[in-house]
């Protein structure tokens, strides 16, 4: 197990995965809770989908597979 690093809740290790990983997703444009990602403010559709929805159903939504994937 690792020290704490200045009194926090993880390692040092832990710590740069989480800094290393925040800051490739705001530097990414087209995360969907981005600003630039493109969608529309009120649009809470992308933020639903992601939030809320597997994979299997986002593709079911979205695409005309008449079976579905299971």
């Amino acid at each position: 197990m690792e020290d704490h690093v200045n009194e926090g809740n993880y390692g040092e290790l832990f710590s740069k995965v989480l800094l290393n990983r925040g800051q490739r997703r705001d530097s990414d444009r087209f995360w969907y809770e981005n600003k630039d990602a493109g969608f529309n403010k009120d649009d809470e559709e992308p933020k639903e989908l992601a939030d809320n929805d597997q994979i299997l159903t986002i593709l079911d939504s979205k695409t005309k597979v008449e079976n579905g994937i299971t």
